[in-house]
Order: structure tokens, then C-alpha cells, then sequence
């Protein structure tokens, strides 16, 4: 996937008259008149150069590590090809708590016939920029690429900042900034419902039937080499009191087909499983789960029948959420030390992981007296950072001094060792990949 990259000096043309909807997202995204430096310098903290740039300057003064940097995309995207063939081709994709984002699943699922998301935050109007005066454009166009910073810092949004970063643009502005964002063409927004019959009626065409409806979202069409596709934003509650799967979403999402659902930065929230049992049921049925730790609890996955796939390495459970002993998952800790055992690969970070697991020891003598039980296939392969790693909890001085150990190794050694160690020790990502072996009932 070519992300965008080209310069645009259209934007005259673009505000002299109603712009197209891509039109729009260009300008939203901060992706225009870059020719002329005082526009240049008006959108320097844009979607647009949040997500090109590599790395990022902090305001308190060092550089982060962009998650999302060409080099980091295309990461991602040889990951994909190379170890997510049986999800490879064009289908639907559910991502619950997603937010706005879209970018990520583009990348993950790069054939994606639909891309179907789910969460709180509001759906939001359409932004005119072209009728705004100058001063209205640039703060809009500062905002959300202050909104949009997050995915490349941390790949996912703040759910605290969510509800006041949006509440001037919504979440339509932000799918609409990520397709473009991404090298495709944004060719409609309409409001959706779904109807209690699980039919869907857009509000242009049905007004009373859509206003009748509790089911209410947003659909971005977009053009993605030659071929129409939709991303669909959902206004709902997901908790067991709000969300039926036989109820008019659950029953649209079933009636599209298969359905791989894609989890990220889930907040652990399927560990409560007495809230949220019935949307856990509900990915378990679909044809494959893509997620960190922090979605579908691991033994859950394991009762079922998936081919499961590891891949990088378990870390502690991110203190974000509390550090709650029942998301420090055992069987899938023992998991990853069998799989790294199994396969010898003991050494630089997975050699440190193994070591903290057992509160010290030689990783030879851990291997040792590990029970060999294997019933999820490791790999090692995860070249990018990923969900709740560790760059989100460092203060920005240490990864200041992490991209500096090279000139501090000159004369500070031991302080560059440790540094390494750090780096090493911050970054560790999991991805888990569930496959259905068989249809349930003839589908998935």
C-alpha cells in the first residue's frame, strides 16, 4: 500500500468553491499547499506530517519513535502478506472499541472488502474547511492532527482524550482524514441505520425510517485501486446489557458474511467477563481473531477450535489499566517460554523476558525444567512495536537518551549496556492470530 506521500498545491482552487469530499479530507488532513511556507508552517502539526515524519519532535524537546513511519508501515504490511494468508482475501472486518482508526487495519488487512467499527465516541458532521476563514481552517486542521497524533506515539487512540479531541469533528472527520492519509480516495459519507429487520437505510434516501432506528452510524466509501469499498462507524454500546447478537448490528454483521475481527488496544475490557460475554461470543463465532493480549482472554481462545499462532514475546501487562492480576494471562505466558525454548531462541530480548519470568536464573536451566506441552505454534517474527508496549510509559528524557547511547557508549559503556537493556526491555510486542480450522453450522 502507497501511503501518501506527494505534495498538493491546490488548495486556491480547492477553497474558492464547494470542495469534493476527498477534497476536504486533503485539506483536513493538512496534505495541501505545501508549496507555499506560510501554509507549510500552518499545518506542520497535521495528520499529514504526524504520520510521514520520522521521527517526531516532543514539545518538552527529544524525539519519539513514530510507530507509523513509512519504514514501520511497510513492516507491517510484509508481516501481513507473509504470515496472515488465510485472512488475505477480501472479506469483512470487525473491529469493536476501534474507535476512528482506520489506518491500522488497512495495513493488517490490506484486501478488506468492508472494515465495520464499533465504539462510544460520537459519530460527528461533516466539516466544511473551504467555507471556514483562515484562522477557523488552521485551528480545525491543528486539532486533528493533534486528535491523530496518538496512532503514530502509541498506535492507538487515548480513550480519555477521545471524548474531548472529537467533539468538534467526530469520528467521521477522523475515518475520512485516515483514508487519505492511507493513498485512497474518499468518494461518499452517508448517514446509515439498521432497522429492526437488520436491513440498512441511509438517512438520504429513508429520513423517517432511519430516525426511527436506535441502530445509527456513518458510512465512508472509498476508492482503493479501482474498486469501491466502505468502513462503516457504529455508534454502540458493546456490554451485555446494550449489545445483542441476534439484535439488528449482530444480525447486519452476520448477514455480510465471513468476519475477521481485529482487536487493538482493547483496555482488557473482554476480561470482564461477565459484562462483555456476549460480544466475546460473538468474535469467538467469526472466521479469525487478530489481537494483542489485551483482547479475547488467552484460555477462552484456546477452548475453541483455532489454529493459533504467536508471535514476538509476552511482557507484563501494561499498568494503564491497574496491572490487575487476571491480565497477567499464565497459560499464555507458558506459551511464549515453550515456544522460545522449543525453538532455541533464548537470546537478546527473549533471553531478558525469560530471565524476568523466573525473577533470574541462566535461560538454559529455565528451558530445562520447562514442561514441553506445546499447542499454539511461536514465531518469533514481530518487527514493529505494537498495543500497550512499552514507549507509551517512558518519560520522554529516557527515550531521549536511548537514541543517544551510541554517543554515550563513547564514554559511559556500562550506562550504554544498561540503556540497550532498556531499549530492549521497553519494547517487546505480541500479536496472537486465531484461525477457525472448520465452519460452524456452514459459516463463520
Amino acid at each position: 500500500m502507497q501511503f501518501l506521500i506527494f505534495v498538493l498545491g491546490l488548495v486556491t482552487p480547492f477553497l474558492s468553491g464547494a470542495a469534493s469530499l476527498n477534497e476536504r479530507a486533503l485539506i483536513l488532513a493538512g496534505a495541501t499547499d505545501l508549496q507555499n511556507p506560510k501554509a507549510r508552517s500552518w499545518v506542520s502539526g497535521s495528520a499529514f506530517f504526524k504520520l510521514n515524519e520520522d521521527p517526531i519532535p516532543l514539545a518538552g524537546g527529544g524525539h519519539a519513535d513514530n510507530r507509523l513511519s513509512g519504514i514501520r508501515r511497510a513492516e507491517i504490511e510484509a508481516f501481513a502478506s507473509a504470515h496472515l494468508k488465510e485472512i488475505s482475501e477480501e472479506s469483512l472486518v470487525f473491529y469493536p472499541f476501534g474507535g476512528a482508526d482506520f489506518i491500522y487495519p488497512s495495513l493488517f488487512y490490506p484486501r478488506m472488502e468492508s472494515l465495520v467499527l464499533v465504539g462510544l465516541e460520537g459519530i460527528g458532521s461533516l466539516p466544511a474547511p473551504e467555507k471556514m476563514n483562515p484562522d477557523q481552517r488552521l485551528q480545525l486542521i491543528q486539532d486533528i492532527g493533534t486528535a491523530i497524533s496518538s496512532l503514530p506515539l502509541r498506535t492507538f487512540y487515548v480513550t480519555q482524550s477521545m471524548s474531548t479531541q472529537f467533539k468538534n469533528f467526530g469520528v467521521t472527520t477522523m475515518l475520512m482524514v485516515g483514508i487519505v492519509l492511507a493513498g485512497y480516495e474518499v468518494t461518499d459519507v452517508a448517514r446509515v441505520a439498521i432497522k429492526d429487520d437488520s436491513s440498512m437505510v441511509l438517512q438520504r434516501d429513508r429520513p423517517s425510517e432511519f430516525q426511527n432506528s436506535k441502530t445509527k452510524g456513518v458510512r465512508v466509501s472509498y476508492r482503493q485501486d479501482g474498486s469501491l469499498k466502505n468502513v462503516y462507524y457504529f455508534q454502540q454500546d458493546l456490554s451485555d446489557g446494550a449489545f445483542d447478537p441476534k439484535g439488528p448490528l449482530g444480525s447486519w454483521l452476520q448477514s455480510q458474511g465471513e468476519r475477521n475481527t481485529f482487536l487493538k488496544a482493547a483496555s482488557y475490557i473482554l476480561f470482564e467477563r461477565r459484562l462483555f460475554s456476549r460480544v466475546t461470543r460473538f468474535i469467538l463465532d467469526g472466521r479469525s481473531v487478530l489481537q494483542a493480549d489485551s483482547g479475547v482472554p488467552y484460555d477462552l481462545l484456546l477452548a475453541e477450535n483455532l489454529d493459533i499462532s504467536l508471535f514476538g514475546t509476552y511482557s507484563k501487562p501494561s499498568t494503564i489499566f491497574g496491572g490487575r492480576s487476571d491480565h497477567w494471562q499464565k497459560a499464555l505466558l507458558t506459551q511464549y517460554e515453550e515456544g522460545i525454548c522449543s525453538s532455541g531462541d533464548a537470546g537478546q530480548i527473549h533471553t531478558q523476558q525469560l530471565i524476568s519470568w523466573h525473577d533470574g536464573g541462566k535461560p538454559r536451566d529455565i528451558c530445562r525444567d520447562i514442561v514441553h506441552s506445546v499447542s499454539s505454534q511461536y514465531r518469533r517474527a514481530l518487527p514493529f512495536v505494537y498495543d500497550y508496549s512499552g514507549w507509551v510509559e517512558v518519560l520522554p528524557r529516557m527515550q531521549q537518551l536511548i537514541k543517544q547511547k551510541s554517543q554515550i557508549a563513547r564514554y559511559f559503556p556500562e550506562t550504554a549496556r544498561y540503556l540497550e537493556q532498556l531499549n530492549q526491555a521497553l519494547r517487546p510486542s505480541n500479536l496472537i492470530f486465531a484461525v477457525r480450522k472448520e465452519r460452524l453450522n456452514g459459516q463463520y
